[in-house]
């Protein structure tokens, strides 16, 4: 049975491994916290790390609009994602490995087998058997 705990800002019960102790929470983001929920213990209050993460992005948005004015469209899908823990960048190495043809990957191949292991017992041995 797995342990749940009460977040006091969402106001639902989560698993015990998604509060986060006020204490780890940096000054700045207590600060806004508080600022929201006047109620929320500073000192020894838990909130849930979805409802932290909230937090995180709006304490980066705001630092971004002070510094820079009005964010742009890209900015402010990154602040989105790092709130929603998705993916801000694609890897490219999977698209490039779509476009290869036959004798690209056939020296991939080579290129792999020539740095391995495999490859040095194995010349190592015939080195020694010829000698």
């Amino acid at each position: 049975m797995k342990k749940t705990g009460f977040c006091p800002i969402t106001k639902q019960e989560v698993p015990i491994e998604n509060l986060v102790n006020a204490r780890g929470i940096g000054d700045k983001i207590r600060e806004m916290i508080v600022h929201t929920y006047p109620d929320w213990d500073a000192e020894n209050g838990v909130i849930s790390s979805d409802a932290l993460n909230q937090f995180r992005a709006e304490y980066v948005k705001k630092i971004l609009e002070e510094e820079k004015g009005e964010l742009s469209k890209l900015e402010i899908e990154v602040l989105d994602r790092i709130s929603n823990f998705g993916t801000i960048s694609k890897n490219v190495d999977l698209e490039a490995e779509e476009e290869l043809n036959l004798g690209q990957r056939l020296a991939d191949k080579v290129a792999e087998f020539g740095g391995s292991w495999g490859f040095i017992l194995s010349f190592a041995g015939f080195i020694f058997i010829w000698i």
